[in-house]
């Protein structure tokens, strides 16, 4: 499980072929990305579950929603898949390169993929439009490395292990794990902001934590964005959020949220809720005053995490326990009252549908 938090597996999800029968749309609630079953589970409105509605490649990861597709990346296959959400079948596929392991993905003002490579250290600039006998990986761009990372120790320098993205504008924000060889922290953590319109990186911001996961901005416009850091990969329980200013890029204030934060999700009254990756915990806080609240204990066994979660605009919260294989719904602060649904092996990655 602890591999999945490291980036070792990293995935945005991929499918092959659909389920026949009567189109899903308009009749779920959220799409499911399972990491070990390597397929997306369909949760409908009646919190019924379609499990396997799709076929996916190696470690799923996330899923991005663009119009009625679903664009989809898998780590361990390099693979990017396009989906029709109303036939849930495989439109498109593209290789993104050997090696490359693609972690995250954002979708750029001209509907272009800025995707983090973990293992080959790049972040690509991919059009999920092409052909599938055209090449898919418009531009490379290696990321930063040896001194420039900053190393605690000089003769031990780092590898920028890229994570997170956002995208805010023409910008985008990268965050950099910056770990050695034996995958600890080498220096700080890192965020890179990249000009995607330019392709030229433009600054590195350093971090009050090491090894940073995630990255969200809230809402459209993004004036400030949240970056999640969990520390070392041992896991010290200190974990914090940063929250970075887009008009100066600097880091204006840090929220002491404790437990691993890992996948975020801000909801529309500007409450940030955290997936605990080193327990079942949710952790969060209110983004205006920065109050963090108590952590709400929510998934059941020891060895579990919370992988994602997300809610839906209607009150509810849908949160994802990868080890018991089950995503949880319930009202808002309410997990005792949960609707606990079997959506299959390892859920990593959940959308969840705003109405």
């Amino acid at each position: 499980m602890r591999f999945f938090s490291i980036g070792l597996l990293a995935c945005l999800f991929a499918a092959s072929c659909g389920q026949s029968g009567e189109p899903l749309l308009g009749d779920y609630r959220a799409i499911v990305a399972n990491s070990l079953g390597e397929d997306i589970s369909l949760i409908h409105d009646d919190y019924s579950v379609t499990k396997s509605a799709v076929s996916v490649g190696s470690a799923p990861n996330q899923i991005i929603l663009r119009g009625r597709e679903a664009i989809v990346i898998s780590s361990l296959s390099n693979s990017i898949q396009v989906i029709d959400i109303e036939t849930w079948t495989v439109v498109r596929e593209y290789n993104v390169g050997d090696g490359c392991n693609p972690y995250m993905g954002a979708l750029t003002q001209d509907d272009l993929l800025v995707i983090t490579c973990n293992q080959s250290n790049e972040l690509i600039l991919v059009d999920p439009d092409v052909g599938m006998e055209a090449e898919a990986v418009l531009k490379r761009m290696d990321m930063p490395a040896g001194d420039e990372m900053y190393p605690f120790e000089p003769t031990n320098p780092g590898s920028a292990r890229p994570q997170g993205v956002v995208v805010v504008g023409h910008r985008a924000y990268v965050t950099l794990a910056n770990l050695d060889a034996s995958w600890a922290p080498a220096g700080p953590g890192l965020v890179l902001v990249v000009d995607v319109a330019a392709w030229t990186k433009d600054k590195l911001i350093q971090l009050s934590k090491t090894s940073p996961a995630s990255v969200y901005k809230a809402g459209s416009a993004g004036e400030e964005i949240y970056v999640t850091c969990p520390g070392p990969y041992q896991f010290d329980g200190a974990g914090i959020v940063d929250v970075i200013s887009t008009s100066n890029g600097e880091v204006d204030t840090t929220i002491e949220i404790g437990g691993a934060p890992g996948r975020m999700w801000i909801d529309g009254d500007g409450n940030a809720w955290v997936g605990d990756m080193n327990g079942g915990n949710i952790l969060g806080f209110d983004t205006v005053s920065g109050q963090v609240v108590d952590p709400i204990s929510l998934c059941p066994t020891q060895d579990d995490y919370l992988s994602d979660l997300a809610t839906d605009g209607r009150g509810n919260m849908f949160a994802c326990c990868f080890g018991t294989d089950a995503v949880h719904v319930f009202p808002v602060g309410n997990p005792a009252d949960a609707e606990v649904l079997e959506v299959g092996d390892g859920p990593v990655a959940i959308l969840v549908i705003q109405r």
